[in-house]
Order: structure tokens, then C-alpha cells, then sequence
């Protein structure tokens, strides 16, 4: 196993009290390595998926027409060469889309549009609910940045993990 793989169980241990099973330390892994490739801090991405699905796959899309453990909408994430989305009529799920690479792309996406980050996690999440009045802290801005902070004080208790 690869130590990435070791620090995402840990983590999910360290966040749920629960032994992480094999998908969430493989989703967490693959996250982690797209976030490096992309340029986009791992911790934000971590909370973005722990915030959205718990490092689940979340292949079935949602009412709102969203898959993957970063939750984003294939319809604009995920088009194929005509910039049409690949959906297979038979199952409903959406076929030819890499939700880890796409979704931390939708998120570098928004970070780098938006500033703040707390702007830029809103918009990701509802610009509906966006306001400056409140510093574009929503429910949902909130809750990453708090997973962000524990994210960010396990990986610096485990730095032989060499993120």
C-alpha cells in the first residue's frame, strides 16, 4: 500500500472514529494525487469531498445533476469532445468523466475566480446563497473550513506521510 493510502485511512479514522474502508482511502488517495497535479491545496479538496461525500464515489447522479465525491455538475465538468455530456441511456450514469480529476478541476476553477476561497467555496457550493454581507460564510462554507482546519492539524502531526 502506498503511504497515501495509509494517511487517507488514518485520516478518515481520525475524522469518523470508524476503520475507513478500501473506497474511501482509494478516493482520498486519487484526490490527493489529481490536487498535486493540478496545483490546488490538498486540504481544501480533502474538506470539499469530506463536505460533500465522506471520500464516497457517488456515482449516481443526484436530483441536482451531480456525481462523484466532489459532487460537481457533469453537464459542465464532465463534456466530451463535442461538448456534449456522456450520459449512457441505459444505466443513467455518466460514462467517460474522471470525477476526481474534473471535480478538483471545478474546484481550482472557482479558488482561482473567486476571492476570497470563502467566496469561491460558496460559488462552488450555490451562488444563490452568496452574500459579502456575511462574508459568503454559508452553512456549507462553514463546514469546510472547519474540516479544512482538522485536515490541517492531522497532516501536520503526520508529516512522515510526505504529502
Amino acid at each position: 500500500m502506498s503511504l497515501q493510502f495509509n494517511f487517507c485511512s488514518d485520516l478518515y479514522k481520525h475524522m469518523t472514529g470508524r476503520v475507513a474502508t478500501e473506497e474511501n482511502s482509494t478516493i482520498c488517495t486519487l484526490l490527493i494525487e489529481d490536487a498535486k497535479i493540478l496545483g490546488v491545496e490538498i486540504e481544501t479538496i480533502l474538506a470539499v469531498a469530506w463536505e460533500e461525500s465522506r471520500f464516497t464515489s457517488q456515482e449516481k447522479p443526484t436530483r441536482y445533476k451531480c456525481i462523484g465525491p466532489l459532487q460537481i455538475k457533469y453537464q459542465y465538468w464532465c463534456p466530451n469532445k463535442n461538448n456534449k455530456v456522456s450520459v449512457t441511456k441505459k444505466d443513467g450514469l455518466i460514462s467517460k468523466c474522471d470525477v476526481f480529476y474534473h471535480g478538483v478541476k471545478a474546484v481550482k476553477y472557482y479558488i482561482e475566480k473567486f476571492k476570497p476561497e470563502n467566496k469561491a467555496l460558496c460559488y462552488y457550493n450555490n451562488s444563490r446563497k452568496c452574500s459579502a454581507k456575511n462574508n459568503y460564510e454559508s452553512g456549507y462554507v462553514r463546514n469546510v473550513n472547519r474540516f479544512k482546519k482538522r485536515i490541517k492539524r492531522f497532516i501536520k502531526h503526520k508529516k512522515h506521510f510526505n504529502l
